[in-house]
């Protein structure tokens, strides 16, 4: 079949799927359009399936571009050359618009973040919301008062209830239409929020809100198990975690790699991002630490620390301070620890190649390779001068070399 068949035939195919599938009725130039966005070896040589999986991209990003066509810059469909060019700019403009458009009517401060992903489950990516700055991040695509305002936000998550938001894929072009199956039609179930209490009661609330009143997913186990293709949404669901309910944090460590692995970027993945210093960043999930390696979005270690401090060089090298159960050591960039022992302190002298390190009362020194240096350890270390370091060994004060060993004998010179 010849490229100018296949165009053809897919004009064709086009206009009958968009006027059966949809509600929807593009322009002729918007079809010639996207006949010309088409990969032409995909229409010569491609499968049904490939050739289908094409059309629904190219037409999800039409129909978007078509429903706020006054707020594109570029309003010329032909102005775009390509179809990458095409849907980078609609998915910019998503982004930005609902960032944009929160933060001047809610006043919300910084970064909005679209909470953690739980999974995707029958075309419905399910996140956990546990915030009113997640909330938020959809206050622009449904009508939910849980997403407009910090207060209700936190009246309606109080004794301990959660949220869980479910998007059914393509969710942002779902158009609100009246049918007679609402609240339960298409535009009902393209978002639903779920709240989850402490009895187990799951609470569904449709993309309609309240405006239908009651919907029979309340509570309807079985219907949701359906809906997400899932053996039992309790499983997946919890409330909040109280102090006697500890939390598994092994289960979002697992779901945190993965998003990294879909290259879901960093700040979108972590509960709190601090300073970053040398190419690396600290961050916190459940009140626990690690460091993630910017440039190549991963986490540096697979052990998760109560504490981590900024890496800094020490002989060339970077080195930071991690702490679990009150007991230090060091961690190079690349995962490994210092030293196999772990300590009550390690301290760094300035402009030194070796380390203090304490356990109990008595310190020692340590090198960059996580070796002990001195045999004897010392209850008290000072220092005298830029070279030398006093240290106390038996009532005496002795001395350390540069490298943080013991002399063995008294300086005669203080």
């Amino acid at each position: 079949m010849s490229l100018k068949t296949a165009r053809k035939k897919y004009n064709v195919f086009l206009v009958d799927y968009i006027s059966k599938n949809t509600d929807w009725t593009p322009t002729k130039k918007y079809t010639e359009k996207m006949c010309q966005f088409i990969n032409p070896i995909l229409l010569v040589n491609g499968t049904n399936d490939e050739i289908f999986n094409h059309i629904q991209t190219i037409l999800s990003g039409f129909k978007l571009f078509d429903r706020y066509y006054s707020n594109f810059e570029i309003r010329d469909i032909n102005q775009y050359q390509t179809l990458d060019d095409f849907l980078l700019v609609i998915e910019n403009y998503i982004t930005n618009f609902t960032d944009n458009r929160i933060r001047s009517m809610f006043k919300v401060e910084g970064k909005l973040n679209p909470g953690l992903n739980i999974g995707n489950f029958n075309d419905y990516n399910i996140v956990k919301i546990s915030s009113f700055n997640e909330a938020s991040k959809y206050s622009g695509v449904c009508p939910w008062c849980v997403t407009k305002a910090d207060y209700t936000f936190l009246e309606y998550t109080s004794s301990n209830k959660q949220f869980y938001f479910a998007l059914k894929k393509d969710y942002e072009l779902v158009r609100k239409k009246r049918e007679i199956d609402a609240p339960l039609d298409e535009y009902g179930l393209s978002m639903l929020a779920l709240r989850v209490s402490i009895n187990g009661n799951i609470d569904v609330t449709t993309r309609w809100n309240h405006e239908y009143g009651e919907n029979t997913l309340t509570n309807n186990l079985s219907e949701l198990n359906k809906l997400f293709n899932i053996e039992d949404i309790r499983v997946l669901l919890k409330p909040k975690t109280t102090n006697n309910q500890p939390i598994n944090i092994d289960k979002y460590i697992e779901i945190s790699k993965l998003r990294l692995n879909m290259n879901v970027p960093f700040e979108n993945v972590f509960d709190k991002i601090y300073v970053h210093n040398f190419g690396y960043v600290i961050v916190s999930l459940y009140n626990k630490e690690n460091f993630i390696d910017v440039k190549g979005n991963k986490l540096i270690s697979d052990v998760w620390f109560d504490g981590v401090y900024n890496f800094n060089p020490t002989g060339g090298v970077l080195f930071a301070i991690v702490n679990i159960k009150n007991k230090v050591n060091l961690i190079k960039i690349d995962g490994t620890f210092i030293s196999d022992l772990w300590f009550d302190d390690i301290i760094k002298p300035n402009n030194k190649t070796f380390f203090f390190i304490k356990n109990k009362d008595l310190f020692n020194t340590m090198n960059m390779n996580g070796e002990i240096l001195n045999d004897i350890w010392f209850k008290e270390y000072v220092n005298n001068s830029t070279h030398y370091f006093r240290v106390k060994i038996n009532n005496e004060y002795e001395y350390l070399d540069v490298d943080g060993k013991y002399l063995k004998k008294t300086q005669n010179n203080e």
